[in-house]
């Protein structure tokens, strides 16, 4: 009996430290998913109360243009992370932008893939957007800049300043 005691600690043991490891696992993803989750509510309330970011609608983008004011279109998907911060920062800097000459939209790539009446999916088409976290500064028709560089606040203030003057 003194000989089988040992021999079950070690799987024992064996079985505590994985136990851990898996409760350690589910934390650590549980802890992102709810930070990203934070962060997507955030950047949704912000494009939804924040007059300076508005989700993209024909209707809003052919005024932007016809009053000929700078436009900014960020293309976003739900399942792009880099983009929930992108437009975390493009929330803090857009305030101070005057909301008589900049339009900012938001933009779902998302369903760039769908049918050819979605009026995102023919904007992306149109402007040859292919992935998300795309930036496209326009003046009127003109597109003036696109890139798919991650833009810092000091980067999308000194852009838009451009387009502006």
């Amino acid at each position: 009996m003194e000989q089988r005691m040992p021999s079950l600690v070690l799987p024992i043991v064996a079985a505590f430290v994985g136990l851990i490891g898996l409760v350690g696992t589910v934390i650590y993803y549980g802890r992102q998913q709810i930070e990203s989750k934070t962060v997507a509510t955030i950047t949704n309330n912000a494009a939804t109360t924040t007059s300076r970011l508005r989700l993209f609608n024909e209707a809003g983008y052919d005024a932007a243009k016809l009053q000929g004011k700078a436009i900014l279109l960020y293309f976003t998907a739900d399942w792009c992370p880099e983009c929930d911060y992108a437009k975390m920062r493009l929330a803090k800097t857009a305030v101070e932008w005057p909301d008589d000459q900049v339009a900012i939209f938001l933009v779902n790539f998302a369903n760039q893939n769908a049918s050819s009446t979605n009026p995102e999916a023919r904007l992306a088409e149109d402007l040859k957007v292919t992935a998300p976290d795309t930036k496209v500064l326009l003046r009127g028709e003109r597109i003036i800049k696109q890139s798919t560089e991650v833009w810092t606040p000091e980067h999308y203030r000194e852009e838009i300043a451009a387009l502006i003057q």
